[in-house]
């Protein structure tokens, strides 16, 4: 499968699990999306990048 196409077929998984929770009366969900990633993170590196994020 192409890169795109992954890109598009998991966008589509993330915005259908979002929706599960937006459509939830006593959840309070907020979300953005973000820059697309540079790489494909699969079995082989993604340890490298389990960790490598930064919250507010």
């Amino acid at each position: 499968m192409h890169r795109d196409s992954r890109i598009n077929v998991a966008g589509s998984i993330v915005t259908e699990a979002i929706s599960m929770w937006t459509n939830v009366a006593t959840s309070t969900v907020a979300l953005a999306r973000g820059a697309d990633l540079l790489v494909d993170i699969a079995a082989s590196n993604y340890a490298t990048f389990l960790y490598d994020f930064w919250m507010d």
